[in-house]
């Protein structure tokens, strides 16, 4: 099986199936990625597509392949990674959402999301993992920087992430806030990001999966966050679930922190507890299958 995977290459996407081109080599599977950040031209993809089984993408990355490319629909596998690509699959139609050879969704809560926007079609759950041992760092012994990982002001998504509600944390618990957007380029130098750090917030309304969640746990953070993304694998032992709605968000992300800041054996413990969760819960072999599932499932 040689699949090509059409994605953007850096950040959340990047990791992920640069990731899963790697350890999807163990089950048959020959991979690549092929940024959608750059031009090709409608002959070298016309010379590619005889070679390759299929193309996976997200449900933006589906619709350029099948206008742009001529890429059938029985020739791609849509994933869906946050609700806007269910909103986008949606409007491509029910000819073209049942004409897929595949199609998936990163976590249960955007299986249920789909449902509710009238998705007939019942998408597989091919689940996020990292390489924890690329994230592997000692915990630390005392709680005295607070990190966030996620994207960080952006207007576009800042009612969901929400990072002017770690800003107020921060200044309540008096304690320095390192943000990895503001000075880190790519995926590929986060694991350098979370040893100096001692616990991550997650403050987002809703997450497809939330990789802050299951990269800071496999470095040994505490990790903050609302119920979103993973939560069903994450809770209770690998994170600190804090409440939604803002207000209580706020109180109670203060309240933990004071207390773990003042009590370090307790911190300490914590952080080894959320390490070795991650290294059970979240590492690509725990998930790997999911995928082979997702791209050898052919309806036809």
């Amino acid at each position: 099986m040689r699949v090509v995977f059409y994605v953007e290459p850096e950040w959340a996407y990047g990791v992920i199936h640069y990731d899963l081109s790697n350890y999807l080599t163990e089950f048959g599977i020959t991979s690549s990625v092929m940024p959608w950040s750059r031009a090709y031209t409608t002959n070298e993809i016309e010379e590619l597509a005889p070679q390759i089984d299929c193309f996976i993408s997200s449900t933006t990355g589906i619709n350029t392949l099948n206008k742009e490319f001529k890429i059938l629909p029985e020739k791609c596998i849509a994933i869906a990674h946050s609700r806007e690509d269910l909103v986008h699959l949606r409007n491509m139609g029910v000819e073209v959402i049942a004409r897929l050879k595949s199609f998936g969704v990163v976590s249960t809560w955007l299986r249920e999301q789909s449902k509710i926007l009238g998705i007939t079609r019942i998408p597989l759950v091919a689940s996020l993992g990292v390489n924890t041992k690329r994230f592997r760092a000692e915990p630390p012994e005392r709680l005295e920087t607070l990190g966030y990982a996620g994207a960080y002001k952006m207007e576009h998504n800042n009612h969901i992430k929400r990072a002017h509600l770690v800003d107020e944390v921060a200044t309540r618990v008096k304690l320095p806030l390192k943000v990895a957007q503001l000075y880190h380029n790519s995926f590929t130098t986060m694991p350098g990001f979370y040893p100096t750090v001692d616990c991550i917030i997650v403050s987002s309304t809703w997450e497809g999966a939330g990789l802050p969640t299951l990269e800071a746990g496999s470095a040994g953070r505490l990790v903050i966050s609302t119920p979103v993304g993973h939560w069903n694998k994450v809770s209770p032992r690998g994170a600190i679930e804090v409440p939604i709605e803002e207000r209580e968000f706020v109180e109670r992300s203060v309240e933990t922190i004071q207390f773990y800041k003042n009590n370090p054996r307790e911190f300490r413990n914590r952080c080894v507890e959320i390490r070795q969760h991650a290294i059970k819960q979240y590492d690509w072999a725990s998930v790997i299958q999911e995928w082979v599932n997702l791209i050898n499932n052919d309806k036809h």
